[in-house]
């Protein structure tokens, strides 16, 4: 049988895979006191009842959560509509963000602490009884609980974002969570396996070469390019792409310059453990 369009890749754990629940991730000293900071104050207006928080694709008037610009409704949406449950400085949910930005269905996003007494209130339990975002609410009341799981069934509802070659988008999501991912948990935890890092990037500018088209399965922007923009944005503010990989430099900066990619990348964020 051949595989879905979107081919989410098998895993073996999902620390590495679809959700943030526990997280550590540091910058600088700065950065995190911006981070609380901001967080206490979107805790409090959670508490408060106030409306959800909500970005949208069709937003005119400012980027969420990057140089303070204002937050909209996604157009079209209600109470009742599709809702993302999440925090924009988790990797995980900002790949089902981009997903869904550049997919342009319509959605809400109702965005949660994850930490202190409202971080998760119980509504979210039994959305996620595991604590863990992102999860897509349905008007159903059901939802669908992982990133992984969110890109496909992103590329299900839109089918202009599911990969264009099916085997070439499995092969980029799992490069990315085989490899890239501890590859760079490693080098920022332990500050050594620079090796193995560069050699995961590599590999995925190889892919790129070997396919020859503008984005990692095609010639369109998928849910396969969506899956790696968290993890390559951090890794390339941190520490750059190495010079000579060029496909995977070209690639970034198409991707990065799409506005739907563009307004998930906030200046402080969270690693992916």
């Amino acid at each position: 049988m051949p595989p879905r369009p979107s081919a989410r890749p098998a895993r073996d754990h999902r620390e590495r895979s679809g959700a943030c629940a526990t997280h550590r991730g540091y910058r600088r000293a700065l950065g995190w006191l911006a981070v609380l900071v901001c967080l206490h104050w979107r805790s409090l207006l959670i508490a408060s009842g106030l409306p959800a928080t909500a970005f949208s694709s069709a937003a005119s008037s400012g980027r969420p959560g990057r140089r303070g610009g204002p937050l909209a409704l996604a157009a079209g949406s209600s109470s009742k509509g599709v809702q993302l449950v999440t925090n924009p400085m988790c990797p995980f949910a900002q790949k089902a963000w981009v997903a869904l930005e550049e997919s342009g269905l319509p959605y809400e996003t109702k965005e949660i602490s994850l930490y202190g007494s409202n971080g998760k209130p119980a509504w979210f339990m039994k959305l996620s009884p595991r604590g863990e975002i992102p999860v897509i609410a349905l008007p159903d009341g059901s939802a669908v609980v992982d990133s992984e799981s969110i890109l496909d069934w992103v590329a299900e509802q839109a089918p202009s974002m599911a990969p264009s070659n099916a085997a070439a988008g499995a092969a980029w999501r799992r490069l990315l969570s085989d490899r890239l991912l501890p590859a760079g948990k490693r080098r920022v935890q332990m500050g050594g396996g620079k090796e193995e890092l560069d050699q995961a990037l590599a590999a995925m500018d190889a892919a790129l070469r070997a396919a020859g088209t503008d984005f990692a399965s095609g010639d369109n922007f998928s849910v396969a390019d969506a899956a790696a923009v968290p993890f390559i944005q951090r890794l390339a503010e941190n520490y750059g792409i190495p010079k000579e990989l060029t496909a995977l430099t070209a690639w970034w900066g198409r991707v990065r310059a799409r506005p739907g990619v563009s307004k998930t990348m906030m200046q402080s964020w969270w690693w992916w453990w």
